[in-house]
C-alpha cells in the first residue's frame, strides 16, 4: 500500500533538537528515499512535509517510522492509504449513486424537521 504522510512538527520544535539531530534526521529520510520506501517528499516551507511511502499497513508504517530522529517533536502524523485516481472517483461515485437513490425529502418533511410554532414566535414582534 501506498500512504501518504503529512509530518507537522511541534511549534518548539527547533528548541528541542541540536544540530546533529536535524542532519541524522536529513539522511535518514534520503536513505529511505534510496530504498525506495519513500517515493516521494517535499517539505512545508516552515518545517514539516509529507511523503509517499510504501508500507503493507498502517502498523507497518508506525513500526517503520519509529526510528525517524526527529520523531518526538512531530505534533501530528496523518496517515491516509492512497489509491488510483479511477478508484478514489469510484469511492465518490458510489457515494453520489446511493444518495441519488435516496428518497427526495417533501416539503412537510422538511416542516416535520423544524419546530414551526417556535419559528412564527420569533417572525411575530
Amino acid at each position: 500500500m501506498i500512504f501518504l504522510v503529512v509530518v507537522v512538527p511541534h511549534p518548539d520544535e527547533a528548541d528541542r533538537v541540536d544540530s546533529a539531530t536535524v542532519a541524522a534526521a536529513r539522511e535518514w529520510l534520503a536513505y529511505e528515499e534510496t530504498l525506495g520506501v519513500i517515493s516521494y517528499i517535499r517539505a512545508f516551507r516552515k518545517t514539516g512535509g509529507f511523503m509517499l511511502v510504501e508500507a503493507a499497513d498502517q502498523d507497518a508504517l508506525r513500526d517503520w517510522l519509529a526510528p525517524y530522529p526527529l520523531l518526538d517533536t512531530i505534533n501530528a502524523l496523518i496517515f491516509e492509504d492512497v489509491v488510483d485516481l479511477d478508484d478514489g472517483f469510484a469511492v465518490l461515485e458510489a457515494a453520489v449513486a446511493e444518495r441519488e437513490q435516496r428518497p427526495k425529502p417533501t416539503f412537510a418533511d422538511l416542516m416535520d424537521k423544524f419546530n414551526v410554532e417556535q419559528l412564527r414566535r420569533r417572525v411575530q414582534p
